[in-house]
């Protein structure tokens, strides 16, 4: 949530919905500016203060259905896909999920996980972009598919792969 520029963003647009964030720091790191930033939004919104991998088990196990995620938390592969993991979980068919920071090379391998190992479409919300301060790195971006803006998924099924299956990403 931190300053709650992505939060406020997101209620803005959800109409009747209701929001769950999850940050284990807006009290603390964040003195709580995310909250002050979305207060008149404040009856459509939740603020679970733990961290990921404590909260989203909690939300599966409460069998909390969603429509829309927006992942951006440690952008380590690790944490990444054990947020993916969970969200998927809870994600109704024909939902979405966004990533954040998918220029990172673990989120970017999240992403790869994702398009193997899931049935999801990627939507093509955003334009492509690889942009990068050095024209180097822009180039080694596009090749490898690292694009900087956010990146959106679409839930087609519930089906999960055979328990032995595996396809490199």
């Amino acid at each position: 949530m931190a300053n709650g520029l992505s939060t406020r963003a997101i209620l803005s647009g959800i109409g009747d919905g209701n929001l769950i964030s999850i940050d284990p720091y807006q009290s603390t790191d964040w003195h709580s500016e995310g909250i002050r930033a979305i207060a008149e939004f404040s009856s459509k919104h939740q603020l679970i203060e733990l961290p990921d991998y404590l909260a989203l088990p909690q939300l599966v196990a409460a069998n909390t259905r969603i429509d829309f995620a927006y992942i951006d938390g440690w952008h380590t592969f690790d944490y990444t896909l054990l947020d993916f993991f969970y969200i998927d979980r809870m994600l109704n068919v024909g939902g979405t999920v966004g990533f954040n920071d998918c220029h990172m090379a673990a989120v970017n391998k999240v992403l790869g996980f994702i398009k193997t190992h899931r049935d999801y479409i990627e939507l093509p919300i955003l334009k492509p972009s690889y942009n990068a301060r050095n024209l180097t790195i822009s180039v080694l971006r596009r090749l490898l598919d690292r694009q900087t803006q956010d990146r959106y998924f679409k839930k087609v099924t519930d089906s999960e792969p055979k328990w032995n299956f595996f396809e490199a990403f």
